[in-house]
């Protein structure tokens, strides 16, 4: 007896609570209209990225991604950026180059792929293209280059400490120059 009383005490608070619930969705609708929504765009972002197949990721798990499963850095912004500076054994490839021909990158179909450019406004069209020519593992690099260099992590400068060295080199040419003409005098 002592349970069906419980229950029927625990049925007339449930009706109350049903009650002081849509008493608060009446009194306010524009809130709960709102919120509604906000819950539908955020599922349909989230929906829309799955099928996609691409997924941003943070500098740290891309680095852990490329490191673990073989993946590689597909660098998007054009040769002359990518030769002043890039991550460390990234390969380059512009996304006008790609919109052009998708082949150059066939033989890294089954490795992922962290798609970045300058600040990553780029990479998810270059991504939805790779997506179209058969590549699955696509990702893009949160921040782009920018935020990895923001974060002070290495990149390959060959180009930029190559002209360095040239600089460097006519120093010695002018000054080995300068020394010999005093040494004439």
């Amino acid at each position: 007896m002592l349970i069906l009383g419980l229950a029927l005490e625990n049925k007339y608070k449930n009706r109350k609570n049903m009650s002081n619930l849509s008493h608060f969705i009446s009194q306010n609708l524009i809130l709960c209209i709102i919120f509604v929504l906000a819950i539908l765009i955020y599922l349909g972002y989230e929906i829309r990225q799955a099928k996609s197949g691409r997924f941003q990721l943070s500098i740290q798990d891309a680095i852990n991604l490329t490191n673990r499963d073989k993946g590689i850095f597909l660098d998007i912004r054009d040769s002359k950026l990518f030769n002043e500076s890039h991550i460390v054994g990234a390969i380059n490839s512009s996304a006008a180059e790609l919109k052009e021909n998708t082949k150059t990158l066939n033989k890294y179909k089954n490795n992922p792929i962290v798609v970045y450019c300058a600040t990553g406004a780029q990479s998810a069209s270059v991504c939805d293209l790779l997506k179209k020519a058969g590549f699955d593992k696509l990702y893009t690099l949160k921040g782009g280059f920018k935020q990895w260099l923001q974060d002070k992590l290495p990149t390959d400068n060959k180009a930029v400490a190559h002209n360095e060295m040239n600089t460097d080199k006519k120093d010695v040419k002018n000054r080995k120059d300068k020394n010999d003409k005093n040494d004439k005098k």
